[in-house]
């Protein structure tokens, strides 16, 4: 036993010491892990302090201003503050990382970080996380103003909004009428032309027999000198014993042989014999011909009025082609009123507009309007229809073929010309042609002295010549069978005396005509020269950096050509309503919902041309309060730069123009209010008799009255949407959709125009009242109707453009300067505030290589085989801030 128990020694130490060589290691490994994750939750806490305190360094102006975040993207203290933060907040205060490792320090809590290396931060700043990025500024706007904006803006958007949602459809309606009030001119000055040609047609009824007559003059004067020169012969016959008349007589035998062919060929015809005689000396003078003039001949003449006639045939084909072309005018015109009338059928446009183009026009007791004739005015839509009565080509063509046929015969005839029938078949023709007249001098049998020589008995049937001057059926008759356009058929006569009611010059017709679309022109005129004399003249800056600038939609259509020309006016606005500007209004109420913070936030920030920098508080009297921006900060040239004009660069994006952006409002004002004024004025009572009584006026031109009459009511409307942008400008409120009682424009004056042209058919267009319509929508409220027409990205990057100006214009106190030259002036020199140094996310990084207290000891470092435990562990932590 005694050497059992000796045996034994030790062992219960080495039993014990093998149960607590696990216990330590294990307890050991225990200790380092539970130090990680103690270790990882202190930095972890002090990495989030740390990051929550940097986030307290942000730009207090622009926070107070516009109440955006954010804190310098650039700054060298900002590495330091951030590590002496962690350091603070990790070891606390005296404390140094540098030297925790060595053990110093004041406090050094559980040694956590004992023998631990040098604990280091980094901050990382993300790309494009600045209020340089639209996503971003957006992001912090629509945070800010989702609880700030007034709900009744939002709610009075909404509502302004299902009014505008037929505004695209309605501008696209009046623009379908205006191009078939187009179509329908058009179609009236060919009906002109048709008419015109008409005319020449009919002139020209004679001139089948005025050709013939001109031959038979020719024929007549050829007989003439026939007979002269058989009277010739006779003389000289008798004269036989006078042997100097004999010679007299031989030489104007050959003349009148010379004049013959000069009447068939061309050529000089002598007239006006004088007989020679012996003077009082007993010397014989010669006789001689007193005058002679110049014959085209009667060759030349069938000639030309062959071709006179071949091209008057022309014209058949010419109003062929006018009444074709009419005709197909007139299918356009058909296929663009059923068109029109399927839109209005298939709802679109307003409810308005449709009632004013399919419905007769009104008085104020709601009765049908009359006509000139006294008959119930049709609606717009069937006044249209009735003018494609009449199918014209196929009456143009009857006439062609009557008078066609006609003008051949007179030309056949033309081209058979010959000098009469003889019998017994004289110089070997009974029809003597017409070159066998101009052979006659080589013919012996015409010679002067055939007759003495071969024939026994005077004015023997042998006298070729007597026979000759005897032909009587010389001449030629021209056939009947020209019909004037209007004798062809009844329903050319109709349409001929249609033709003549409305473009005779007789009863002062043109006058009238003239006198209206003078009137109208004048007017048009007038709304253009009251449109340029709005001032554009904001309290603010008027330029920031006079370099060009593109970003701009162009809206200076009335401003556009010279209205005082015809038709310029109208066609401006027409091409206007035709353009993607009109269709933008129509689809902002689509593209409102993910924007309308956005909007809000910006209406309400910035000023426009009606905003003050005082406002009158009704409740208080006279006192003045400061109109504030939705952070309360007062609207003034102190802080707003463009003062009076940021909205309408977030509108326009002109950066470099304030006066560009208020007249591209203008603009946009004039288009909106013109498409709601013109749908209004079918409904106005005044309106509807001012164009029936112009319609009367001038109802000579039948139902091409209705272009005369739509013209003025677009003049109308001009003038009152050219009233209205002037009253909104002005901060009054004007009514969505007008009545008889809020309606501005009298019309009084342009109806006296068009009956004396003396009168001044826009003494009534002034916007000189002052009282608000009511209910109606202000200024502000199309500006934050016209910003939804903006892209959001696009509106959110002016908008940074805008805040970095006046962000600069109140640190750089641009605006106590003095005037507005001085304030430009100043403002030119500066470089503006950069929106991307404005960051608002970084990320912030605390690396701690802790070290293990069990696993770094000697023993543990043995390892187990062949693994060896780390002495350190990196301890990783990593927050985010910002928005």
């Amino acid at each position: 036993m005694t050497r059992f128990w000796r045996d034994c020694k030790g062992a219960v130490t080495v039993f014990v010491t093998l149960l607590l060589i696990p216990a330590v290691l294990i307890s050991g490994t225990a200790v380092d892990l539970a130090r990680i994750y103690t270790v990882r939750s202190v930095v972890q806490d002090a990495n989030q302090l740390a990051a929550n305190s940097v986030l307290a360094g942000y730009d207090a102006m622009l926070q107070d201003i516009y109440g955006l975040y954010g804190f310098m993207k650039v700054d060298p203290a900002f590495g330091d503050m951030v590590d002496e933060y962690i350091r603070v907040a990790v070891l606390g205060e005296g404390s140094n990382a540098k030297t925790e490792a060595k053990g110093g320090g004041t406090f050094q809590p559980f040694q956590l970080f004992y023998g631990s290396k040098d604990m280091t931060s980094e901050v990382r700043v993300p790309q494009n996380k600045n209020l340089n990025n639209p996503e971003v500024l957006r992001r912090q706007i629509e945070e800010y103003a989702k609880f700030r904006a007034p709900v009744i803006i939002a709610e009075r958007i909404s509502t302004i909004l299902d009014s505008f949602k037929k505004v695209k459809e309605d501008a696209e309606i009046i623009k379908d009428k205006m191009d078939i009030d187009d179509r329908i001119e058009e179609i009236e000055k060919q009906y002109q032309a048709i008419y015109n040609k008409i005319n020449e047609i009919n002139a020209g009824s004679s001139m089948g027999s005025s050709a013939i007559a001109s031959i038979n003059t020719y024929l007549g004067r050829i007989q003439e000198q026939i007979s002269l020169l058989l009277n010739t012969r006779d003389d000289w016959m008798n004269a036989n014993k006078e042997p100097e008349k004999a010679a007299d007589l031989e030489a104007k035998y050959d003349d009148i042989m010379s004049n013959i062919k000069s009447l068939v060929n061309g050529g000089t015809v002598k007239d006006g014999w004088m007989n020679g005689n012996f003077n009082a000396s007993e010397e014989w003078e010669s006789g001689y011909w007193t005058g002679s003039h110049r014959s085209d001949g009667i060759k030349e003449a069938i000639g030309d009025q062959t071709k006179a006639l071949e091209e008057f045939k022309k014209k058949f084909d010419e109003l062929v082609s006018l009444c074709s072309d009419a005709d197909t005018k007139k299918q356009e015109l058909s296929q663009k009123v059923s068109d029109l009338e399927t839109k209005l059928k298939s709802g679109r446009g307003s409810s308005e507009l449709k009632a004013g183009l399919t419905t007769p026009p009104k008085d104020k007791n709601g009765k049908t309007l009359k006509d000139s004739k006294g008959q119930n005015m049709p609606s717009t839509i069937d006044r249209y229809k009735k003018l494609l009565a009449y199918s014209l080509k196929p009456m143009a063509v009857e006439m062609k073929k009557v008078d066609g046929t006609y003008i051949d015969s007179i030309i056949a005839t033309l081209s058979k010309i010959q000098f009469g029938k003889v019998s017994n078949n004289i110089i070997g023709d009974p029809h003597i042609q017409l070159d066998k007249l101009t052979q006659l001098s080589s013919d012996s049998r015409f010679s002067i002295s055939f007759y003495e020589n071969s024939i026994d008995d005077k004015h023997a049937p042998g006298d070729y010549l007597y026979q000759l001057a005897q032909v009587t059926n010389y001449t030629y008759s021209a056939p009947n069978g020209f019909k004037r356009f209007e004798d062809i058929s009844t329903s050319n006569a109709k349409f001929y005396k249609l033709l003549n009611e409305m473009f005779s010059s007789t009863g002062g017709n043109n006058t009238a005509k003239k006198k209206a679309k003078s009137a109208i022109t004048t007017l048009m005129a007038k709304v253009q020269d009251l449109f340029q004399g709005y001032e554009l003249n904001p309290e603010g800056a008027y330029k920031y950096n006079p370099k060009p600038n593109n970003n701009s939609a162009d809206t200076s259509f009335v401003s556009d050509g010279d209205w005082g020309e015809e038709g310029v006016g109208k066609s401006k606005t027409k091409e206007a309503l035709n353009s993607d500007i009109i269709s933008n209004v129509g689809d902002m109420a689509s593209n409102a919902a993910n924007k309308i913070l956005l909007l809000v936030y910006d209406t309400e920030m910035f000023s426009n041309y009606t905003t003050t920098s005082t406002l009158v508080n009704s409740s208080e009297g006279s006192r003045e309060e400061p109109v504030k921006t939705m952070s309360g900060i007062p609207l003034g040239v102190d802080v707003n730069y463009y003062f009076q004009s940021e909205q309408e660069y977030l509108f326009h994006g002109n950066f470099n123009d304030a006066k560009a952006n208020l007249a591209s409002v203008a603009g946009m004002l004039f288009l909106v209010r013109f498409v709601f004024d013109y749908t209004a004025a079918f409904t106005i009572t005044e309106v509807n008799t001012t164009v029936s009584e112009i319609e009367a006026a001038v109802a000579f031109t039948g139902p091409f009255a209705i272009v005369i009459g739509e013209a003025a009511r677009v003049a109308i409307a001009m003038a009152e949407a050219t009233i209205d942008v002037g009253r909104l400008r002005k901060g009054h409120a004007v009514a969505l959709w007008k009545t008889n009682s809020n309606w501005q424009f009298k019309v009084s004056g342009l109806l006296k125009a068009v009956k004396d042209s003396a009168q001044d058919a826009a003494a009534d267009l002034k916007d000189d009242s002052s009282k608000d319509d009511k209910p109606g929508l202000l200024y502000s409220d199309y500006l934050r109707l016209f910003l939804l027409m903006i892209d959001g990205d696009e509106l959110a990057d002016r908008t940074a453009s805008l805040i970095a100006l006046n962000l600069t214009n109140k640190k750089q106190q641009v605006g106590s300067a003095g005037n507005r030259a001085a304030r430009e002036k100043k403002m030119a020199g500066l470089t503006l505030e950069n929106m991307e140094k404005y960051q608002t996310d970084f990320q912030l990084t605390t690396t701690v290589d802790m070290r293990m207290l069990f696993l770094s000891m000697p023993f543990a470092q043995r390892g187990v085989k062949g693994v060896v435990p780390p002495k350190t562990k990196e301890i990783i932590v990593t927050d985010y801030r910002g928005y």
